[in-house]
């Protein structure tokens, strides 16, 4: 089961938050990565699939593929990236 794409916190009202909850635990998602994505944060060790619920769909996605995997940079724009390794982010820059 994929997260919806463009889903964050802002577009939420208060009653849809525990559901959203539940969702994501049951896709076996840690409490703190729960946490985090309702609050629209976004940490490190996330998956993809999280950053897209915390942060929604990235502006531009810039990929190098190298001998230690597949490296992405996600573009949020107003300063906001997100550098992904194999599909785990390894770095966030705001």
């Amino acid at each position: 089961m994929s997260v919806p794409a463009r889903l964050s916190f802002v577009t939420l009202c208060a009653r849809d938050v525990p559901r959203l909850a539940a969702f994501y635990r049951s896709l076996g998602w840690p409490e703190p990565v729960v946490t985090a994505v309702l609050a629209g944060r976004v940490r490190v060790g996330m998956t993809a699939a999280q950053v897209e619920a915390g942060w929604g769909a990235p502006l531009e996605v810039n990929r190098t593929t190298s001998a230690r995997g597949r490296d992405e940079q996600w573009v949020y724009g107003e300063r906001r990236y997100v550098y992904l390794t194999n599909g785990v982010v390894r770095t966030i820059q705001h």
